[in-house]
């Protein structure tokens, strides 16, 4: 062999390696080359060959690295060469390097957004023979499973690729991986050269909606009303915050305002003859407003006291009492209206 190969090759690249032979004696056979990586051959297709004595021939071999003509092998690898008759009398090349590595740089850029924002993804890859990749870009957004995973495409051109992508408007807040794969594809259309490369972002979980919720809506006078503010994301999820509670009554007076965890109740006492009117509790958290009405229940209830010899009815609820009391003096009872 009178030029040995280079160190390094990538998958697609061409290997020449010229050859002269010189016979002692007439050879007539064929010649045999085969492609040796980490224990596995590849043989080529013989060709005859015929030299007379004491003759010599220049050959120029080439190997073109294709799945169709080298099979997977790749790693630290030799070409053999020899005659059928003789296969014990061989000659090796050096040692080389067949490769399909692409290595993929990534520009630094934002790793947190919020739904409904665009994410750019740039940078280089390049064979590890240092040649730049022209090939396809394929970018997977993954948070669960791969089976959820949100696929993008592009192109590489001279070892340059640049991407666009926008998070979901209801994507769910927590972190996402995006795993890249680059590669190249062979004149046969078979993938060669590949890399990959991973990293996370996070979609940030962001206010969108505020819910005014009540244990009893029509609590009534004397009871204790409890309501509590419900934050929600972009998914509907709860968000943890703090929510500023009002409540008005029917003529829009600020009884009760207290600052209040989202999701826990505010209790607020309702006096035993306040009117069943319909009252308004307001709620103020993360620049979201929501607002709830309610109605004091009706209540008629009436207590009896005897004060000396007289009996005292007084009405105790918040509207009129026009039931019938039963008194019982002894053994003799007595109807009041």
């Amino acid at each position: 062999i009178n030029q040995q190969p280079d160190e390094l090759y990538n998958l697609g690249e061409k290997i020449t390696f010229p050859i002269t032979i010189i016979a002692s004696d007439g050879i007539y056979d064929f010649l045999q080359f085969s492609l040796i990586c980490d224990g596995k051959e590849q043989k080529f297709p013989k060709e005859t060959f015929d030299i007379a004595a004491n003759e010599v021939k220049k050959i120029e071999k080439s190997i073109l690295l294709i799945k169709k003509f080298i099979s997977d092998l790749k790693g630290t690898c030799r070409i053999k060469a020899y005659f059928e008759d003789s296969p014990s009398d061989y000659v090796f090349s050096n040692e080389f390097k067949i490769s399909n590595s692409v290595n993929i740089s990534l520009e630094e850029s934002a790793k947190e957004f919020n739904p409904g924002d665009s994410v750019a993804v740039k940078g280089t890859a390049r064979k590890e023979n240092g040649e730049n990749v022209n090939g396809f870009l394929e970018l997977a957004l993954i948070m669960n499973s791969e089976s959820d995973a949100k696929m993008y495409y592009e192109t590489v051109s001279g070892g340059v690729f640049s991407l666009n992508f926008s998070i979901l408007e209801k994507a769910k807040s927590g972190q996402y991986l995006v795993r890249i794969r680059i590669y190249e594809k062979d004149p046969l259309g078979e993938v060669s050269n590949n890399g990959l490369t991973n990293y996370n972002i996070f979609v940030k979980q962001v206010p969108t909606s505020l819910e005014i919720v009540f244990e009893n809506k029509n609590a009534g006078p004397g009871e204790e009303l409890k309501v509590k503010s419900v934050l929600h994301d972009q998914t509907g999820e709860k968000i943890d915050s703090i929510a500023i509670m009002s409540i008005k009554n029917s003529n829009n007076k600020i009884l009760e305002q207290k600052e209040v965890r989202t999701d826990e109740f505010l209790a607020f006492p309702i006096m035993y003859n306040e009117q069943p009117l319909n009252w308004t509790v307001v709620s103020v958290s993360n620049k979201i407003t929501a607002n709830s009405v309610f109605e004091i229940g009706q209540k008629e209830s009436a207590k009896v006291d005897v004060i000396n010899r007289t009996v005292v009815v007084t009405n105790t609820g918040n509207i009129p009492y026009n039931e019938t009391l039963l008194v019982k003096i002894g053994n003799s009872t007595v109807n009041i209206n």
